[in-house]
């Protein structure tokens, strides 16, 4: 993988569902996914990136798609964390995707991103046309 960090892109759109292709690495470990979220699923994603961190003890998790191979698609688990009194930010990322006999493969790691990064992130996230095509990245901090 050549992105060392978080990629998100619209895959597919319509009325009520958006399909989500999530990428991601941090040079060692990384992987992809396709999450399916209404709408509503959709604009949690940019809510949980924005503003972080709030205080130092503050953590964020969020969930898209599913970790239940009798379902289409896969799923991603987001966690934001603060890491130390400097206010460094970690992203920790699960991902997981359904192959063949509805079994799925996982990939877990972490990112250090800076803050203003993520809102950046949020922001762009926030100012998406649901359509096809549309993309949002938070790049690692360091590799």
């Amino acid at each position: 993988m050549s992105l060392r960090g978080l990629g998100v892109e619209i895959a597919w759109v319509d009325e009520d569902v958006v399909e989500l292709r999530i990428t991601g690495s941090n040079g060692l470990f990384g992987g992809q996914t396709q999450v399916y979220a209404d709408r509503a699923g959709f604009a949690k994603l940019a809510a949980f990136a924005k503003g972080f961190p709030q205080n130092p003890d503050e953590r964020r998790l969020i969930e898209l798609g599913t970790f239940d191979p009798g379902f289409a698609g896969g799923g991603a688990r987001l966690g934001l964390r603060v890491l130390d009194g400097a206010g460094h930010v970690a992203l920790d990322v699960l991902l997981a995707t359904q192959v063949e006999d509805n079994r799925h493969q996982r990939v877990e790691f972490f990112l250090e991103v800076e803050p203003a990064a993520l809102d950046d992130f949020a922001r762009r996230l926030d100012t998406f046309a649901l359509r096809k095509g549309e993309t949002a990245s938070l790049p690692a901090l360091r590799p």
